[in-house]
This record gives C-alpha cells, structure tokens and sequence, in this order.
C-alpha cells in the first residue's frame, strides 16, 4: 500500500537531480516515518526538501567522503547533500568499522536536516547491533533554561537494540516536549496545541501553533532536557565542525546557505559481549517482564519503547498511509511544479 506514496517522493526528487538511489534513499525515509505515525518527519517534508532544492540550498549530486579515520572512528563531510542520504551514508560506515572492532562512533558534516533518528539507528539493528543517531536541529527552536533566545535546537536522538520474537525495542526522542514539526502539521491544520508544548516570543506558553512556530519549543523535562540538548549539541555538531548555536541556519527561513548540518551515529556489536542469539533471547524475556508488569487502574497496555509505531507501521502497510489534508494540498502544489503526478487515494 505504501509503494506509491514512496514512488511519488522519489519521482519528485529525481526531477530535481537526484540520482536514483539517493532519491530512493530520502523517499523511504519519509515515507517510513509516516508508516510508523512519525508524521512530523514524513511527507510534511516533501515541500520544504524540495525548495531548498530549488533554490541550490541543497546539492543534489554530492561528493559524500571520510576526512578522517581510525579504526573505530570517522568524520563524514556530506558535501551539502540531502541529510537522509548523508545520515544512510554515514550510518554504513559506523556498522563496518563496529563490526571490525566491536564498536564505533562516527560523525558527520556539511548535511542537511536528516528526519527521524530510528531510522539510523535500526539499520544497526537489523544487523545484531545496537544502534545510536542523535544530530543538530535544523534550526534553533530553543532557550537555555530561564532565557528566551533561542540558541539550540531539539537535537533528538534514537536507539535501536535487537530482539528475537519480540520486536526490536526503538527509543527515538527530541529534547523538546514533542518534535516542532508537530508543531507545524497544527499549524498547516489549523489545530491548537497542548499549552505544554510551547512558549510564544515572550516566553509564555501558548496554544496558538503558529505562536509557538514563531517562539520556542519546551524542553523535555525542564532544565534536563535543556541540559541534554546541549550535550548532544556538541556530539553532533561541535565536535565534527558542524553548526552549533550561533552557527545555525534556519531550516524553513534560509533556502540558500548551506546548514552545515551535523549528526552523530555509533553502533555496538553485541557478539562483542555475548551471543547475539543468547543476548536477543535475554531482550525477548526483558520485553515480556515489562509488559506483565501489573497495570495501573485506567490503563489498558504497557509499551515498549518504539512497539506503538511497529503497530502503526503494519496497520498503514496493509490499510495505506493517512496524509493531512493541508499536507495533501501541498504535495498537490508539490506535483504541479514538478510535473509528477499525485499518487492515487483509497
């Protein structure tokens, strides 16, 4: 069901330069994220990718290579190239060299906004490896604790971890209370947001979306989450040489510089400290123990990290994939300026 929302976001970024299998790259992403109820990171992104493309803000056709090495770590420069690709490109050689010496953390340079963290991070754990993503937001949507500028982004990061019968467990978090692209599907939607997500330009918590597009986002967890964000701030960005607070573009503002985006990925071989069959038999079991915990009065199921968008992810493959109408309408836009014909509804 899926396949041609994913072919209709692959046509169109083809028409902008992208070879065939980057393009394929950015449109899985995108449309898995929507599959699995990420709807922040999904097709809502076709447009904004597109005129970045547009405007040469993005190089379609980049020359992705290592600066540096050693045998456990990387720097990656993407060479301004779509972030899903950079991220994928990245991501491979952070499984090689894990495989090679039991674990490893690679960085990356000189990308773009790179959607969803799981992503990354589970294409370790199809391997028997637990995988690490974590980058710089594409732009700064957020305050220190008790200031009102915003200096940081909602730097978000994702692990991955293998099982056996069950499901691999997928943790995948921003540091603000929810992802600004929520924030901007409310908007497109004409819908209020929960008073916790943000704070206007004054620093008040509001409901109004577009109020909150135009101020800040709240950290998770108050100063921890602000604390966090900082952190892998510097793992991601400062520490490859990528953007980092006052170096920052705005991803949805700035169409023509280059963001200089950065991201971090790692991945562990579990064979490096037990049996991967053993260790995935250990996870199952740690899997059904939480689940049977006993339920508090109201609630009706316990979840693990990532199980509500592997639910997801199987109703909208066999059901299709539900798109906002707002969204739809900008993809309609999407398809007349590249000639790419909408993909068909159920």
């Amino acid at each position: 069901m899926p396949e041609p929302l994913r072919q209709y976001v692959k046509d169109v970024f083809m028409t902008q330069g992208l070879p065939d299998e980057d393009a394929a790259i950015v449109a899985d992403h995108l449309v898995e994220a929507d599959l699995r109820g990420v709807y922040s990171h999904g097709v809502i992104r076709v447009e904004a990718y597109l005129k970045r493309l547009q405007a040469k803000g993005m190089n379609p056709k980049p020359n992705i290579r290592i600066l540096r090495e050693t045998p456990g770590t990387a720097v990656v420069d993407g060479d301004n190239g779509a972030g899903q690709v950079v991220g994928v490109k990245a991501m491979e050689v952070a499984i090689r060299k894990a495989k090679d010496v039991g674990i490893s953390f690679v960085g990356a340079r000189m990308s773009n906004h790179f959607g969803t963290c799981a992503y990354y991070a589970q294409m370790a754990a199809e391997q028997d490896l637990i995988g690490f993503a974590s980058t710089v937001g594409g732009s700064n949507i957020m305050a220190p604790t008790g200031g009102i500028t915003p200096l940081l982004g909602n730097n978000p990061f994702g692990v991955a971890i293998p099982a056996g019968k069950e499901k691999p467990v997928v943790l995948d978090m921003a540091m603000s209370v929810v992802a600004r692209g929520k924030i901007v599907h409310a908007m497109k939607s004409g819908t209020p947001i929960p008073n916790s997500w943000a704070l206007n330009k004054h620093g008040e918590p509001t409901t109004d979306a577009r109020e909150a597009f135009e101020g800040l986002v709240q950290p998770v967890g108050g100063y921890k989450g602000y604390g966090l964000a900082f952190v892998l701030g510097i793992l991601s960005g400062l520490l490859n040489r990528a953007a980092f607070i006052g170096d920052v573009t705005n991803f949805f503002d700035n169409l023509t510089d280059p963001q200089n985006g950065g991201h971090c990925f790692q991945a562990l071989d579990i064979k490096a400290f037990m049996d991967p069959t053993e260790f995935k038999e250990k996870m199952d079991t740690a899997i059904k123990d939480i689940k049977a915990s006993e339920l508090a009065r109201g609630a009706e199921k316990i979840y693990v990290p990532g199980e509500m968008e592997w639910e997801q992810r199987e109703l909208r493959t066999l059901n299709g994939v539900p798109v906002a109408e707002a969204v739809w309408n900008d993809l309609a836009q999407v398809s007349e300026q590249t000639g790419i014909a909408l993909p068909p509804t159920i």
